[in-house]
């Protein structure tokens, strides 16, 4: 466990399960541009997330508000990612590594829901992902990285 804290990481347990994402869409982007992600829910309330190969989820920020303004973003990504109306995702002048499977999320009561799965594929990186399939057990393990 020492070790884990030393790289950085820290361990939060999820004491809700994960549902199968309902679609996947594709979107192919230039390194440098600016990309804007849909999310198809209208709670004002949500997450992002984003998955690359062989990871689980990366929480990426928690919608607090309609406005906008009350979100808890994770791992350090407020720099580089913001939000915008209608629960949408705007990732500033993307790279390679922001290459993976995004997805927005509803909690609902004891469920973390996955919806609008966006394959984001950034020139030049190959990916072969697919979308979660399988629920996550109750108390499944989610990194969040420092």
């Amino acid at each position: 466990m020492e070790s884990l804290k030393s790289s950085g990481l820290t361990l939060v347990y999820l004491l809700f399960c994960c549902l199968p994402v309902i679609s996947l869409s594709m979107r192919r982007v230039n390194p440098g541009e600016n990309v804007t992600l849909q999310c198809d829910l209208t709670d004002p309330r949500i997450h992002w997330y984003r998955q690359s190969p062989g990871q689980l989820p990366l929480g990426i920020v928690y919608i607090l508000s309609s406005t906008y303004t009350d979100a808890w973003y994770f791992n350090g990504f407020g720099h580089h990612y913001s939000l915008a109306a209608h629960n949408r995702l705007f990732i500033h002048n993307v790279t390679a590594e922001d290459s993976g499977i995004y997805y927005c999320a509803r909690k609902e009561g004891d469920t973390l829901t996955f919806h609008s799965g966006i394959e984001l594929n950034v020139a030049g990186r190959l990916l072969f992902l697919s979308p979660v399939v399988e629920d996550m057990t109750a108390g499944a393990l989610l990194l969040y990285q420092d």
